[in-house]
This record gives C-alpha cells, sequence and structure tokens, in this order.
C-alpha cells in the first residue's frame, strides 16, 4: 500500500506543523489562565483586607459614583477637543452653549428654537436668567408654575404659564444684561437667579471685570494654552471613564476599586489642578500687585452696575422683573446649599 504524502513546509510535514501550534497554544492559554487566577486570587485578598479596614463604611458607593457621574459627562460629553467644547465664543453674549450639543439654536438649554413664541396668546412667557444655577432651576422653576396653587385662578381663567431659559454656566454682568436685551420683547416678565459665582466670576486679572470668564478659553487659544487645554480635557476623560467603572455592577460594590478610585481620581484631579494654575500663569496680570480683596470688590461693583441697568430697562418697559440672591456656600456665615438646591 503506498504511503499517504503530505505536503511539506520546511521539511516538515503539515500534521506536524499543526500539533506544534496547538501544544505551544496550550502552553500559552495555560500561563494566561495561572496568571488570571493568581490575579483573581490578589483581588479576592485585597478586597477582603479593605473591607475589614472599612475605607467606605458608612457611604453609598453607588450614590457617590452616581453624582460624580453626571457632572463628568456634562463636562465632557461629545467633546473631542478645546474647540469643540460645550461652550463657544459668542459675539454680544460673551459665550453661550454649542448648539451642536443638548443646546438649542441660541446656545441656551431648551427644547424649543428662540426666539421663543406663546403657545397662545394667554400664555404668560417667563424668562429665566443668570450662571449655572439658574440653568440648573430653569426647569424647577416651570414646574412649580404649572402647579402654583398662587396662580391657580389665572389658570381658572385660562392663563398658562411658560418658564424660558436664558441662563447658562459662567454667565455673568454684564453678558445677562446683554442677553436680557437681546431677548426683551420676548418674554413678560423675568427672575434673575444669580449665586456666589455669579457675582464675582474673575475672566482673569490680565481682563477687565466686564470679560466673560471664559474669554481666555475661547478668545486666546495660543498654542500653549491650546496645549494645557487639550491635556486638561484627556483628564476629564479619563476621570469620567474612572466613574463609569464604579457604576459598573461589580466595581461598584468593590471597596478595593473605591480606595483606588479616590486615590486615581485624586491624581488626576490635582494634576487638572496644576494645569489651571499653568494656564493662569501664562498670561501676567496687568495688575500684578491688586489684592484679591480690591479685585472682588470691583467684580461686585460691576455686577451691580448692570444689575441696577437691567432692572431700569425692565420698569421702563413695563416688565416685572425679580432678583434673587443665593447668599455663598463658600464663606463662613453663608448659606449651604440644600440637597435639592444642589441637585
Amino acid at each position: 500500500m503506498p504511503k499517504e504524502v503530505y505536503p511539506a513546509v520546511h521539511g516538515l510535514k503539515f500534521p506536524s506543523i499543526i500539533f506544534k501550534m496547538l501544544a505551544r497554544l496550550k502552553d500559552v492559554l495555560l500561563v494566561f489562565l495561572l496568571l488570571a487566577l493568581f490575579l483573581a486570587a490578589c483581588a479576592v485578598i485585597l478586597e477582603l483586607s479593605f473591607r475589614i479596614l472599612g475605607v467606605s463604611r458608612g457611604m453609598d458607593k453607588q450614590n457617590y459614583y452616581s453624582s460624580l457621574a453626571s457632572w463628568e459627562a456634562d463636562n465632557v460629553k461629545h467633546v473631542s477637543s478645546p474647540m469643540d467644547d460645550f461652550q463657544i465664543a459668542h459675539p454680544l453674549f460673551g459665550h453661550v452653549g454649542n448648539p451642536r450639543l443638548d443646546t438649542n439654536n441660541y446656545g441656551f438649554r431648551s427644547d424649543t428654537s428662540y426666539p421663543p413664541h406663546r403657545r397662545s396668546p394667554k400664555d404668560i412667557l417667563v424668562g429665566v436668567f443668570g450662571g449655572s444655577m439658574a440653568r440648573q432651576a430653569g426647569e424647577a422653576i416651570g414646574k412649580e408654575l404649572e402647579k402654583s396653587s398662587q396662580l391657580a385662578q389665572a389658570r381658572a381663567c385660562g392663563y398658562t404659564f411658560t418658564a424660558v431659559n436664558f441662563a447658562d454656566r459662567g454667565m455673568k454682568q454684564p453678558q445677562q444684561l446683554q442677553v436680557f436685551l437681546h431677548f426683551l420683547d420676548s418674554f413678560d416678565l423675568s427672575v434673575n437667579l444669580d449665586g456666589h459665582e455669579d457675582a464675582t466670576s474673575d475672566p482673569g486679572r490680565n481682563f477687565p471685570v466686564e470679560f466673560s470668564p471664559r474669554t481666555s478659553q475661547l478668545y486666546f487659544l495660543d498654542p500653549a494654552r491650546l496645549d494645557r487645554l487639550n491635556r486638561i480635557l484627556r483628564i476629564r476623560k479619563w476621570q469620567a471613564l474612572l466613574v463609569k467603572a464604579g457604576q459598573h455592577s461589580i466595581l461598584g460594590k468593590s471597596d478595593f476599586y473605591f480606595a483606588a478610585f479616590r486615590t486615581w481620581n485624586g491624581m488626576l484631579e490635582a494634576k487638572r489642578l496644576a494645569l489651571l494654575e499653568e494656564l493662569e500663569q501664562l498670561s501676567p496680570p496687568i495688575i500684578p500687585n491688586q489684592s484679591w480683596q480690591l479685585r472682588s470688590t470691583e467684580l461686585v461693583a460691576a455686577w451691580e452696575k448692570y444689575v441696577r441697568i437691567q432692572h431700569l430697562v425692565a420698569r421702563q418697559k413695563g416688565k416685572p422683573d425679580f432678583f434673587f440672591i443665593q447668599p455663598s456656600q463658600y464663606n463662613k456665615g453663608g448659606k449651604i446649599l440644600s440637597e435639592e438646591e444642589t441637585h
């Protein structure tokens, strides 16, 4: 009986090559399996150790990750570079939200395009102005207008009340005044909610106090600044990734990951703050000897000046305006934000 002939590769018969490859693959898989078992054992030991130490005792880890997740997502959502950030420069308003993201055609968070339109002749439009706090409160104000018992009689007569958001993160005076003037004919009355940041946000001591707080980020993107902003953005994305991992059903319950997360996130946050400091130093202040106390006095004075102008314009136009100030939660004796206000 003639011998079966197999094609040869480099002098070896074909079945021999397959057997040798399978033998090597088995060895590789065995090494990976042993390594995986070793890492799993280490993870179990570390997890037990951190649970004995009680590093997260008394803390709701899931709630901790969830609270960070919404904030991180808001900062890196759909962002690929500082030039494609969640805010863009605006010739009148200083800056607005990026219309390509979760804002309308004017860059404000709203489900409808601006200028706003009445749903009916009896629809009362309430303009909401301010910074990030007013932006967050806008939706709550709208719901309150719909259910407030004080407006029950007006609703019974067919009137409706619609809150229109004209607030954005980092918005302050006189940018808020510019928004107010531009949309003056688009609302019936206004609610202005200003917080500590809205009155004292500093565009940088190398700029006048009237400039937008986003001036250096949106109007002066030289290569050095752009490099720092890109690095800050990468850190933000890593932080968001760590938070997302913490929301996983397994990692979210782990004390070991919780301790590691706080360490890694702390290191990233320290680096981010250092880069922000470098950004500040890249533009030396025009008035290097000006104290923060004097600068903050000028910021508050500018805020008060333009708030008064806004009020005078509203009164001249016969449009009721209401101003509310959130006391500082940062200074001693200031008002701490309640859980409802925080969210």
